[in-house]
């Protein structure tokens, strides 16, 4: 509990410096909070303010009707709604969003060790959660408008939960849902249609 405690804070405090650093770096580069020559993820943020006001002004199916149009699926909705729900939840705040960002990354060393302990020992679980906690990719996307962070979290947090539920054989309703709705959530984040030939294909 104390390694898990430590990893997790360690892992939060590295995020939230970096993140600051790069909010300002980004702001005195190209005048605005977002990396060079943004595209998605200025992208998610002006799909995500829409939601927000969208939800402020009661008319939130105007954007349900546009999301999902007949012809159109799932794939990348997820993400600018979240945003959107924390951009209803504290005033469309860039900075409030990338401290959550921080936070989901900083858990998914705590998962990654969790679930390399359960699998290869202790010293191999250490190991692993400590080279997420300094990755670099996932510092940096914790300063970045763009859904891996949250897309990775999610993705770590069915691993362990599934590996857990195998593992321990804890069948009950509660415990077999989470591992569905996170497998489910996931495909609200990637998943698209691919026509090749003939054939459909869905990644």
């Amino acid at each position: 509990k104390s390694f898990e405690k430590n990893l997790f804070w360690w892992g939060w405090v590295i995020r939230v410096c970096y993140m600051l650093f790069l909010y300002w770096f980004f702001d005195l580069m190209t005048g605005q909070p977002f990396m060079f020559s943004a595209a998605d993820a200025k992208g998610y943020h002006e799909e995500a303010l829409w939601i927000a006001d969208t939800i402020r002004e009661g008319h939130f199916q105007t954007y349900l009707d546009y999301k999902f149009a007949p012809g159109k699926g799932v794939s990348d909705a997820g993400y600018p709604m979240y945003l959107g729900f924390v951009y209803l939840l504290f005033g469309d705040s860039i900075v409030i969003a990338r401290l959550l960002k921080c936070l989901w990354s900083a858990l998914t060393c705590v998962l990654i060790y969790k679930l390399a302990k359960r699998n290869f020992g202790e010293y191999v679980g250490r190991m692993a959660g400590i080279m997420m906690m300094l990755w670099p990719h996932f510092l940096v996307y914790c300063g970045m408008h763009l859904k891996e962070t949250e897309m990775v979290f999610m993705m770590a947090l069915f691993l362990e939960r599934a590996d857990a539920l195998l593992r321990y054989r804890n069948f009950s309703f509660k415990n077999i849902a989470i591992v569905i709705v996170l497998m489910a959530s996931l495909f609200t984040f990637r998943s698209e249609e691919r026509r090749v030939g003939k054939e459909c294909v869905m990644r």
